[in-house]
């Protein structure tokens, strides 16, 4: 039982390594996150939007038609020169809006077009971000390998070891070869006198 425990959190702890190395790897090709049914992973890189995003926090972000874009929401977008930003939209027009971070005195100085919005935020997970971060560098995609490949290859030595060992015999077992000879010694020993006093077909000695 114990054995069947450890075996699920090393798949689970495996499972979830392989998530991040891949989601990792793609978002470095990509050079952006990961949209599954309109919705991306960001990580805040700043404290312009606190108190209600504070840095490394992990906000969900919902892509969102522009006509459904409104001032207070919050979105994030990619800014001229190639930053990702998160901030309050502070006033919109026909073809784009403002942006204004909570903690900054003035809004940004430029207009940010609907194409460059990926979405509106509606959702947030405290300081996750860094671990995203993390597994999105180099280092980060190389260590969650490393991890996995040890712990496979610990796993098929520890149970090639067992095999090479085989099955421990603790003394509490009775042994069933000494028995059999003893019978059959027993079984002989009845045969031969059941033939020197066995009785025939018709009755007589």
């Amino acid at each position: 039982m114990k054995s069947k425990a450890l075996g699920l959190i090393q798949n689970i702890l495996i499972a979830v390594l392989l998530v991040f190395c891949v989601y990792g790897i793609v978002c470095r090709i990509n050079n952006r996150p990961i949209s599954v049914a309109g919705y991306q992973l960001f990580v805040v890189r700043s404290g312009s939007m606190e108190p209600e995003l504070r840095k490394f926090d992990l906000t969900l972000v919902k892509k969102t038609d522009a006509s459904q874009l409104k001032v207070g929401d919050i979105i994030t977008y990619i800014r001229g020169d190639g930053v990702v930003i998160t901030h309050r939209i502070c006033s919109v027009t026909d073809d784009g809006v403002y942006t204004k971070g909570d903690a900054l005195d003035e809004a940004d100085d430029y207009k940010v077009a609907f194409s460059a919005v990926y979405g509106k935020n509606v959702g947030k997970v405290r300081y996750i971000g860094a671990v995203f971060d993390f597994f999105q560098s180099g280092y980060g995609i190389a260590l969650c390998v490393a991890v996995v490949v040890g712990i496979i290859v610990l796993d098929k030595t520890g149970k090639k070891n067992k095999s090479v060992a085989g099955p421990q015999d603790n003394g509490a077992s009775p042994d069933l070869r000494g028995e059999t000879k003893e019978q059959c010694a027993a079984a002989s020993s009845e045969t031969k006198d059941d033939s020197r006093t066995g009785i025939s077909g018709n009755g007589k000695e």
